[in-house]
């Protein structure tokens, strides 16, 4: 089985189904079925339903809202502290799960 890493902090979003995807740099490509969010202190199972790629720069409302964030702009600040180099141009892969 596939694992995700996953900040603890966002365990809580993902139980209550107000996180239902998450962003990882680059173009990735994860299998979609059984996966397995890991925090250091949480793990969830989870299963992969889709995968997008997004630009930095074109994440919408729909991606923030999906990611379990307020706004694009606290979703890409998010992004800036696990990727502090990310600019506009590079590719994220928005990893769409369930936890059913």
């Amino acid at each position: 089985m596939i694992e995700i890493r996953l900040a603890d902090e966002y365990f809580p979003l993902v139980a209550s189904g107000n996180k239902t995807s998450t962003a990882r740099f680059g173009d990735r490509d994860f299998p979609i079925g059984r996966a397995l969010l890991r925090g250091r202190n949480a793990q969830l199972q989870v299963t992969i339903t889709n995968l997008r790629k997004r630009h930095f720069a074109e994440l919408d409302q729909n991606d923030a809202r999906r990611d379990g964030f307020e706004s694009v702009e606290e979703m890409q600040a998010a992004l800036r502290k696990f990727y502090p180099g990310i600019s506009a141009d590079d590719v994220l892969t928005i990893v769409e799960f369930t936890t059913r």
